[in-house]
């Protein structure tokens, strides 16, 4: 049996994203970051937007894998704005080792101290990254 080629994969995948259910989204999130590829990004940016905090979850971490930067301005708007402090707080980790090669992270890590912090694992890992 022939397997499918990646791009045809990606995009399977990402119509799992925009059309499954919550199961099938996280699923196709788990399998883009496994394939690691550029053309994965744009998929799992995506998925970011998914109004379940799983898919949003593994799509951070997925990404994370892919390692691309145009992740950070979506990661920093979820660090900072996201309803769930799950994900707020997995945005945060991706983030953190990112700092210094990314000069726009630092100022969202002070802005999210100074606006008070909902747990105490995020404060320290807030304070652990700006020392």
């Amino acid at each position: 049996m022939v397997g499918k080629l990646p791009r045809e994969e990606i995009k399977e995948l990402f119509n799992d994203i925009k059309t499954g259910n919550s199961s099938a989204k996280v699923r196709a999130c788990q399998r883009l970051g496994r394939i690691r590829r550029e053309e994965c990004v744009e998929p799992l940016l995506y998925a970011l937007n998914d109004d379940y905090y799983l898919t949003r979850m593994v799509a951070i971490q997925s990404l994370s894998w892919i390692g691309d930067p145009r992740m950070i301005p979506s990661l920093i708007e979820l660090f900072l704005h996201d309803p769930d402090p799950r994900v707020r707080f997995q945005a945060a980790e991706v983030l953190a080792p990112l700092i210094n090669e990314h000069p726009e992270i630092k100022p969202a890590f002070e802005e999210a101290l100074s606006n008070g912090i909902d747990s105490k694992e995020m404060h320290d890992l807030i304070k652990t990254v700006l020392s």
